[in-house]
Order: C-alpha cells, then sequence, then structure tokens
C-alpha cells in the first residue's frame, strides 16, 4: 500500500492515472471472477484445516456479515474500474 501511495505522489499526472486505471482494473477484475469464493465462508482446505475467505475471514473478526464485507468490496472494485474508465490517459 505504501508504495502505490509513493508511486502516486511521485508519478507524473499520466503515470498516477495509469497506475489508477491498473488498480482499478485489477481489484475488479478479481473481484468479478472470483464472486462464489468471495460470497462462500469457507475457500477450501490447508493441511486439512478450513481456510475462510477474506469476507468470511473480517467478518469473524469484526462481526458484520461476510455478505457485507463482499458486497462493498465488490461495490468499490467497480467504482475504482469506473473511474479509471471515465479518465482514460
Amino acid at each position: 500500500g505504501m508504495a502505490l501511495v509513493a508511486a502516486g505522489n511521485g508519478l507524473p499526472v499520466a503515470g498516477a492515472r495509469t497506475l489508477l486505471a491498473l488498480v482499478g482494473a485489477t481489484i475488479s477484475l478479481n473481484a468479478l471472477t472470483a464472486l462464489r469464493q468471495l460470497y462462500g465462508n469457507l475457500w477450501g482446505m490447508v493441511d486439512g484445516q478450513p481456510h475462510w475467505s477474506d469476507a468470511a475471514s473480517v467478518s469473524r473478526l469484526v462481526g458484520l456479515p461476510a455478505w457485507f464485507w463482499a458486497t462493498g468490496w465488490l461495490v468499490l472494485s467497480v467504482l475504482l474500474l469506473k473511474l479509471g474508465l471515465e479518465h482514460p490517459l
């Protein structure tokens, strides 16, 4: 995260926009291709132990339901993609 902030502050405007578009597209594509994993509680097993999805892990720590976090991340990713597409190079 700190590297992204440093790059965004140190890059010229065109470079910062490219970085924003790349991050937005990456987040959006990751969220859209992993909807089942994102909304599921259990991602899989690792060495015989349950491996929770990110949304389920945050839910267990914070207390809000996993679907809340999954939906929030999905909306954020779509908004970042929209922002990146609205400001082309």
